[in-house]
């Protein structure tokens, strides 16, 4: 079954991977663009903190507001643990921002592997036909690092980048949590050629908490009140906006006391919850619904959004909730509209809420639902994730044998690795096709057990009588034995005659 010809979810994936979120009242805050503005000569620029303590806001404020060099945004997603991915998601971003023309060779690279080597080398090869290309001054904004899977490759193909970039080029990173190795920073931080910026950086002081709720909220409070907050959140924004969004539901005469009576003496991700469920409870029973079975996608575009939820405009609602401070960010695309995502501790708080509301049986029809709406709309990536999720092994496997000998050429092992290890390995066993890709994802590691796969699709190839399977499983099966040491002619000549019967046909 060859896969379709054009199959690009990178290119899909649309301009508001590279646009920062829209920044709805946001407090002014001169000593962090200060900080910005006095380490532009270092290299690397990573800002760390928890879970909504404006990390990304910080990036965002300082990329609209510099206009020394131009910058490139990326929105960093799971799907770009694989370093191919993440690769072509620069590319993609670069020539978007800096109105450069694309060199075509870039895009072939990932896929110029010709047989075992050491990954690094392949990255370093990468990184210097990037920045052969675009090489204009540039700040490079890396949002949401965390999102990647901890032992995704694409943090050795970063250190590589970190390593090959030229000194006009500054990297600014942000995440939740310091980034696994290969991934090394301390060594730059001790030359100064790094700057770290953590919770305590990032934290409202004081000052900046009064002038918040003066300017956002209406209420003046005295140095007490103030302090008191303070000692509550530790200048913890998420905390701010959680105890801003339960004052405004308080008569105004109440608020003193609440400040100094009720105010618990931490914020800690218990009192998110806490504080959660109660701006949650809140809404009106619509909204909720929306918001929970939303929960379980990464991002929320208009077509979605439609399917999901037919007699409601779900993105209205979204769109008012974000210029409340909900939790919720959108990103503008000139083509679908805005699309919105949930900061990551609320979308946690949602998704644990849905799995108490509904069954499991729901649960996977929700994920199937969606999964049907990415497949017609050609997306095919999105659609055999949500499938995996729903158990929906049928469906997730068919689109996988439509995509997987593109995900091959383009380098992408790592996602296809992932979606055969969701999959039963029954069903794999049973499908040549599966068994084929699986030892293509491995096709340099683990050569015996390979050759094994292998020689088992090639067989069931020929039980189904499949030419153009067959065809493909016994060339990577000679080329595997022949990395491995063996020659068979044998081998040989059953593949001269299997392409004279076919006439050499061409899976490109």
């Amino acid at each position: 079954m060859p896969p379709p010809k054009k199959f690009d979810a990178i290119a899909r994936a649309g301009p508001h991977k590279f646009v920062p979120p829209t920044l709805a009242k946001i407090l002014p805050r001169p000593r962090i663009l200060e900080i910005f503005e006095q380490n532009q000569d270092k290299k690397l620029i990573l800002i760390i903190g928890q879970a909504a303590q404006g990390k990304t806001t910080t990036a965002a404020t300082w990329y609209l507001h510099d206009g020394q060099r131009p910058s490139v945004w990326v929105n960093l997603s799971p799907e770009d643990s694989d370093p191919a991915n993440f690769f072509y998601l620069l590319v993609n971003a670069l020539a978007a921002r800096l109105k450069e023309k694309d060199n075509p060779s870039l895009h072939t690279l990932p896929s110029q592997r010709l047989g075992p080597r050491e990954s690094r080398y392949q990255y370093r090869e990468w990184t210097t036909a990037l920045f052969k290309t675009f090489d204009r001054p540039f700040h490079l904004f890396l949002d949401g690092l965390d999102r990647l899977d901890p032992k995704a490759d694409s943090f050795g193909f970063l250190q590589v980048l970190l390593e090959e970039m030229p000194p006009t080029v500054l990297l600014i990173l942000t995440s939740r949590a310091y980034p696994p190795a290969p991934f090394e920073f301390q060594n730059l931080k001790m030359g100064r050629q790094a700057l770290l910026l953590q919770n305590e950086d990032l934290a409202f002081t004081p000052q900046e908490i009064k002038h918040y709720f003066h300017l956002y909220q209406g209420l003046s409070l005295d140095g007490g009140q103030v302090k008191r907050i303070y000692q509550a959140t530790e200048g913890w924004i998420g905390g701010l906006i959680l105890l801003a969004q339960c004052l405004k539901r308080l008569p105004e005469s109440s608020i003193p006391d609440y400040l100094s009576q009720q105010l618990p003496d931490r914020f800690q991700r218990e009192i998110f919850q806490f504080f959660g469920r109660e701006a949650f409870s809140a809404l009106p029973a619509a909204e909720q619904k929306v918001l929970l079975r939303s929960s379980i996608l990464n991002s929320l575009d208009p077509g979605i959004l439609q399917e999901l939820f037919p007699d409601q405009d779900a993105p209205d609602l979204l769109k008012r909730l974000a210029g409340n401070n909900l939790f919720i960010k959108g990103f503008p695309d000139p083509h679908r509209g805005v699309i919105f995502r949930f900061h990551q501790m609320f979308n946690d708080f949602l998704s644990t809420l849905l799995r108490t509301k509904i069954s499991g049986e729901e649960w996977g029809q929700l994920h199937t639902q969606v999964g049907a709406y990415y497949e017609k709309e050609g997306d095919y990536e999105k659609a055999i994730n949500h499938y995996l999720k729903a158990r929906a092994f049928p469906e997730a496997s068919s689109l996988i044998k439509r995509t997987g000998l593109t995900l091959i050429k383009n380098a992408r092992l790592a996602d296809l690795t992932r979606w055969l290890q969701g999959l039963p390995q029954p069903l794999i066993q049973a499908d040549p096709w599966l068994l084929l890709f699986r030892a293509l994802a491995n096709r340099f590691l683990a050569l015996d057990e390979n050759i094994r796969t292998l020689q088992e699709a090639v067989l069931l190839f020929k039980n189904q009588e499949c030419q153009s399977g067959l065809l493909l499983a016994t060339a990577f099966l000679i080329e595997a034995e022949f990395t491995w040491g063996r020659y068979r002619p044998g081998l040989i000549e059953e593949a001269k005659e299997l392409l004279t019967r076919t006439g050499g046909e061409s899976y490109d």
